[in-house]
């Protein structure tokens, strides 16, 4: 979710600007070593570690574009396939990203089985949703709802002849896990290298926003995915606290 104050805002924009780039080059970490600080430098570092290389990523809940132009600076040769559901977001992702070939844009959204779910949209769309039971504790407010198609990863992957995904973001809202559940059969050919997601707290109740981290976890584990860090960006203060993090996962070579 976007920060909820003008102050974060203003910070938030200085730090985009100023120390960003220092941080991405490693000069503001005392110890560089350290993981949890920048997840592109960490997949970086373990692909290296690991001799694999990034060729193919999958954008998922790509909204405007910036995350997409983001992976494509930091992994030129990769092709990234950026998904955004909602009809007009979609068409400024479409267009911010025009310039670049390797970025394919789809208007669909990633669930759980294809089909068609109804979303709730926001006057922000970075908080636009799938998941039914969503609410943001009153900080944005939503609009009318509506019908999105939906795929799974699955399902995009036999028909683009997809068979190795070597990052994977999510992004959906409290949609996360379900985004997983369409993708079973790429993980159990261990098809994914990196799984870089969403989550609000190390377990959340039925109806509050966002995914836990232990449930997700739990569900990636058995597929043999090793936690690696997460990253925080911000903690709501105003009224009930809410975090606002990722988490990074990923697949070891065999006996690693």
């Amino acid at each position: 979710m976007p920060p909820r104050s003008l102050i974060h805002r203003i910070l938030a924009a200085v730090f985009g600007v100023f120390a960003r780039p220092l941080l991405h080059a490693e000069l503001l970490v005392t110890d560089a070593s350290r993981f949890g600080i920048c997840q592109y430098n960490d997949i970086e570092r373990l692909a290296a570690a690991w001799s694999v290389s990034l060729t193919t990523i999958l954008d998922i809940g790509a909204n405007n574009g910036s995350t997409a132009l983001e992976l494509t600076r930091r992994f030129p040769s990769a092709r990234i396939f950026s998904f955004e559901p909602h009809p007009a977001t979609y068409a400024q992702l479409d267009a911010a990203t025009a310039a670049h070939p390797q970025i394919h844009t789809i208007n669909s959204a990633i669930g759980a089985a294809p089909g068609t779910l109804p979303m709730t949209v926001y006057t922000d769309s970075r908080v636009n949703t799938l998941k039914p039971d969503f609410h943001t504790l009153g900080r944005f407010q939503p609009t009318s709802p509506i019908d999105v198609p939906v795929t799974t990863i699955d399902a995009f992957c036999a028909q683009h002849a997809i068979h190795d995904i070597d990052l994977l973001k999510i992004d959906t809202e409290g949609f996360d896990l379900m985004v997983l559940h369409g993708a079973i059969g790429i993980l159990k050919s261990s098809g994914i290298r990196f799984i870089y997601l969403e989550c609000n707290d190390l377990q959340v109740e039925p109806h509050d926003p966002g995914t836990g981290l232990l449930t997700i976890d739990q569900f990636l584990r058995p597929f043999g995915y090793r936690f690696i860090a997460t990253y925080n960006d911000y903690n709501n203060l105003d009224g009930r606290l809410f975090q606002s993090s990722n988490a990074l996962f990923a697949l070891p070579p065999a006996g690693r």
